[in-house]
């Protein structure tokens, strides 16, 4: 999953000193490749990387031999600087072996400070045995070594000469020179300042003045001190912005301390202690930025959510020579900002709990640590159990804090790996948490430097090897992504590596490597999750190509998944094994966006105007937008499309915006000109949609029905949006127009995308299209797959209220008739997962032959179908039983038509009308002006089976109905209506007095 790449090699840049030491060849003869010569140099040497600057130097010691007076010469430490490519520089040898743990070198080259360690001897160790490991194990079985740490300065030119700095301290200590922003291209500066940071103590400012003696800069008189804050119970420095991160003790003040200065605080701080709920102190996170001429800026102050647990004896970790933080076994912590320098305003500060028995029932032996998320001003709760192989090691295991992009990483080799997703743009969710099958470090390396390394690429995490003394970035293997998508069955595992793929990685091939897996795998459960997820993110992602201004991606939807959720991730096993829980960080959005930093000021400490600063200005930025409206839910559309009955073709009713505004017609004439101006403007401000026009796809056959109903549809995505934005947003009125209209087609044009990919990806090329296979033809094991995966298709689009294309639901509707049972299609009917669009019905009627079963299909179909559409079907068909229905119709409409006239039959006799009533062998018809006329002649129709016209209780009923006829306004009938007549009615009734009702199904009733 992971591609590691070597940035920085020690043992090659080693090579050149020992090349006379190092043979070229191994015991068998073979030929040594140099990255096994230059970890023999590694070894022969002891060499390691002592230190690191912000332009990108390293600092290396080495044992070395000098030759004195003619004699063979003693062991001594040397100290050495690779600058890019150039070849490792020897700056300084001292006069004796020593531990040396960190490093700096000033920005003129002229100063070297360093700090060594020296540890009281015992009988069963040397001088110099000082491993980390040893000395862990002998610190929990309760006898820690006795520590000496030491700081020097070195004037590098012209003799090296040495200067003490006096301090010697049990804990650890550390120098730092302070760059400026001018660059090695300037001159050297004559004032050099360098941060010094006593572990528990202070932290303070050296300012060497410096004089140019015989062409070098050589210190002048004593340098200048400054204590600027006390007991830093953690720290670290980041080099790439010099900038200083540390945690101290603060008292709880009550109310009656409540008038405490802020100067009063740091001298109530107190030493090592642990911290619980009921502790008198909580950590404090302080973040103080350096700048040229040894000025700082206080840009923040925190208090964290976690507690830590503070032991009386540290134990350092004497192996970690180079890292940034202080190397404390028992306190793991690290600062991380997420995304590099470009995305400033994002920061996370993780930390690893103490590890061991918890009082937890469900995970007795836990591994647990926490993520305070700055940005979202959240803080995340990871807790799993501890594997056996963990349990047995009594040795408190590490873990590795890294910035991946917008992840967050939590490794282990060979263990676990979490990538948390701490992403400014959006909510924490979707966390890809592998504890299986976890990927190593290279060369089968297993110790790995629990802090993070500053790589050449800011955006990229890194990982030091301690073993190899080598430093890798650690990138994405993408390929490797679609395999693991492929092979997991854990559902929230593969709904976090689409959304690493789409959102993060931005590759939408590797997204439709997903898709094509999940068209292998149709019946997985978590199928219309994954399709829906893709539709969102795909969507967002084109809108973010557009440069859209923050605050209008923030009310895109990116995710079905809910921010900041508590929940308990699954193994494959069904075990739970990995538990987050979410809690909100009260008064941090205070604290950061209504920082001041402190008005006192020393004369050599300046305090720069916090409004400048970048990191506080993202912060309270991010925390402006978590406050923010929600997302745009689409959801409500669906909603609102699918209780709202369907727009007519004919339907020219204006229809009220979500805004509540009345229709146009109904204003005042100026508010009406204004909107009509409005709508004008808007029209012409409108650019064309950055997407290409998405053909219609070719196995799909366009509908007008469904044509019109996409049309409104996207008629009320966009009134909708434009109201969202224009509401929340300080987007003018067009800008939001066009927005709207360009994420209108942008759902269209993923759902396009995404149905075309199933199709590509199921079809087989003896597969002819939809619409050329008729409906009688049972469907194969492919288009049982291609069914399933519609289906999923049609619920992931109705899920995230995303659009279906044109012709979709006569395409799903036909492709389930040809793969499910007769039952089973109409429950999905009765459950509206077909919508039955006419065009579709009418193929049933003309493909399906008419068996008992088919016919009882097609009357159930016909029953959830509209009036007017039932009856041009049920015509179409030539069913007797159409007949039927349309001669009770006909005689229905001809009986209402004048009622008093026809049902005054009686007077016929009685008052001596003369109006002749026609005999039933007279066929009426209708002229081109919708008159009646009746001729003599003989009726021709007659039934199929013989029977004849002369039946008298039909013949005299056909007479009334004759009778009534005449009147009959054909212009006033409905239009399925106009072409009938009685000779029709007359064949029906004699059809139906023949067969008993025989071709009408009793629980068929159509809609009248």
């Amino acid at each position: 999953m992971f591609e590691f790449s070597p940035i920085f090699s020690l043992g090659e840049s080693l090579l050149p000193f020992v090349a006379h030491l190092i043979t070229e060849t191994k015991e068998d003869g073979s030929f040594a490749s140099m990255d096994e010569r230059g970890q023999a140099a590694v070894k022969l040497l002891k060499a390691k990387v002592i230190g690191r600057e912000r332009d990108g130097s390293v600092l290396v010691s080495w044992v070395g031999v000098t030759n004195k007076d003619g004699s063979d010469g003693k062991a001594v430490t040397l100290i050495g600087l690779l600058e890019g490519r150039n070849p490792l520089t020897l700056l300084y040898a001292h006069d004796e072996l020593t531990h040396v743990v960190s490093a700096s070198i000033d920005q003129g080259r002229s100063l070297l400070s360093f700090t060594e360690v020296t540890r009281q001897t015992t009988d069963n160790e040397g001088e110099h045995g000082n491993e980390a490991g040893d000395e862990a194990s002998r610190s929990i079985a309760g006898a820690s070594p006795i520590r000496t740490y030491r700081s020097y300065v070195v004037e590098l030119k012209p003799a090296g000469r040495l200067l003490a700095l006096n301090v010697e301290r049990s804990l650890y200590q550390r120098t730092q020179f302070i760059y400026a922003n001018t660059g090695r291209s300037a001159a050297p500066s004559k004032d050099v300042y360098m941060l010094y940071i006593l572990h528990r103590e202070s932290v303070g400012i050296y300012h060497f003045k410096l004089q140019q003696l015989d062409n070098v800069l050589v210190i002048c008189g004593q340098p200048v001190t400054c204590e600027l804050w006390s007991r830093p119970v953690w720290f670290q420095w980041s080099h790439a912005n010099q900038r200083l991160y540390f945690v101290y003790n603060k008292p709880q003040v009550d109310a009656g301390n409540s008038d405490l200065e802020y100067s009063d605080l740091d001298s109530l701080n107190g030493s090592g202690c642990s911290l619980d709920d009921d502790a008198s102190f909580y950590p404090v996170l302080r973040v103080a930025e350096f700048f040229d001429g040894g000025a700082h800026e206080v840009v923040m102050e925190v208090r964290l959510q976690f507690s830590m647990v503070i032991s009386d004896a540290p134990v350092y970790d004497l192996d970690a020579t180079w890292c940034e933080c202080v190397p404390d076994i028992n306190c793991n912590m690290a600062v991380l900002q997420l995304g590099g320098e470009q995305r400033v305003g994002s920061l996370c500060v993780a930390y690893q709990h103490a590890g061991g028995r918890s009082q937890d029932s469900q995970f007795p032996a836990s591994l647990k640590y926490s993520v305070c998320i700055l940005h979202h001003a959240y803080h995340m709760e990871l807790s799993m159990p501890l594997m056996p192989a963990l349990q047995e090691n009594q040795r408190p295991q590490q873990l590795l804090f890294a910035a991946l992009g917008d992840y967050v990483m939590v490794y282990m080799p060979g263990r676990m790996l979490h990538l948390l997703d701490c992403s400014t743009e959006h909510g924490a969710f979707h966390h890809l948490l592998l504890q299986e099958d976890v990927p190593v470090l290279p060369f089968n390396g297993t110790r790995v430097s629990p802090w993070p390394v500053l790589a050449l690429q800011p955006s990229t995490g890194g990982i030091f090897n301690v073993q190899r003394q080598e430093a890798y970035t650690v990138s994405i293997h993408r390929q490797e992504l679609a395999i693991l998508f492929a092979e997991t069955q854990q559902e929230s595992l593969r709904a976090a590596v689409l959304h690493l793929a789409l959102i993060h990685q931005r590759d939408s091939g590797l997204a439709r490597k997903m898709i094509e897996h999940l068209c292998r795998d149709p019946a997985a459960p978590d199928c219309t999750t994954l399709l829906a997820e893709y539709l969102l993110a795909a969507s967002y992602t084109h809108m973010r190509r557009e440069q859209l201004d923050q605050t209008v991606m923030q009310l895109l939807p990116i995710s079905l998944a809910d921010p900041f959720r508590n929940h308990v991730e699954e193994g494959r096993d069904g075990c739970q094994h990995v538990r987050i829980s979410y809690s909100r960080m009260h008064g941090l959005k205070e604290q950061i966006i209504g920082w001041q930093p402190d008005p006192t000021q020393e004369p050599l400490a300046q305090v720069v105007v916090p409004s400048q600063n970048k990191l506080l200005l993202g912060l309270q930025r991010n925390l402006r937008l978590r406050d923010g409206p929600a997302r745009f839910n689409l959801r409500a559309i669906q909603h609102k499309l699918e209780s709202a009955p369907s727009p007519s073709p004919t339907s020219d009713s204006p229809s009220t915006s979500i805004s509540g505004t009345q229709p146009t017609e109904s204003l005042g004439f100026f508010r009406r000109l204004s909107s009509s101006l409005n709508a004008r403007r808007s029209a012409s401000a409108q650019r064309p949609t950055t997407l290409a026009p998405a053909s219609s796809l070719p196995f799909l056959e366009t509908q007008p029905e469904e044509e019109i109903l996409a049309d409104h549809r996207r008629t009320l995505v966009v009134d909708h949006f434009r109201f969202h934005l224009k509401r929340h947003s300080h987007e003018s009125a067009e800008k939001c127009q066009q927005i709207a209209h360009e994420y209108a087609s942008t759902q269209m044009h993923h759902s396009k995308y995404l149905l075309n990919a199933i199709w590509t990806s199921l079809r087989h090329p003896t597969l002819g299209q939809p619409s050329q296979v008729l409906l009688s033809d049972r469907g194969g094991p492919r288009d049982k797959a291609l069914f399933t995966m519609a289906e999923h298709f049609s619920a992931a689009v109705r899920s995230c209220g995303f659009p279906t294309p044109s012709g979709f639901n006569q395409f799903f509707a036909a492709l389930g008739l040809r793969c499910l049972e007769h039952l089973t299609f109409l429950q999905y009917a009765q459950q509206n997962v077909f919508s039955l669009p006419l065009e579709f019905v009418r193929r049933v009627v003309r493909e399906l032959n008419n068996t008992p079963e088919n016919a009882e299909l097609k009357f159930q179909i016909l029953n959830r179908l509209k009036y007017e559409d039932v009856v041009t079907l049920l015509v179409e068909w030539g069913h007797p039983a159409a007949s039927r229905y349309m001669s009770q119709k006909y005689v229905t409409a001809a009986m209402q038509t004048d009622a008093k006239e026809s049902w005054e039959l009686s007077s016929f006799s009685q008052k001596g009308h003369a109006k002749s009533i026609p005999n039933s062998s007279s066929k009426a018809s209708f002229t081109d002006d919708g008159t009646n006329e009746v001729d003599g002649s003989e009726s021709l129709s007659s039934t199929e089976d013989g029977i004849g016209i002369n039946f008298p209780p039909v013949a005299n009923l056909m007479q009334v109905l004759r009778t009534m006829e005449l009147d009959l306004k054909r212009s006033q009938l409905p239009q399925h209506l106009q072409q009938w007549s009685m000779n029709r009615v007359e064949d029906a009734c004699l059809q139906e007095s023949q067969t008993a009702s025989s071709s009408s199904r009793p629980g068929c009733v159509f809609p009248l």
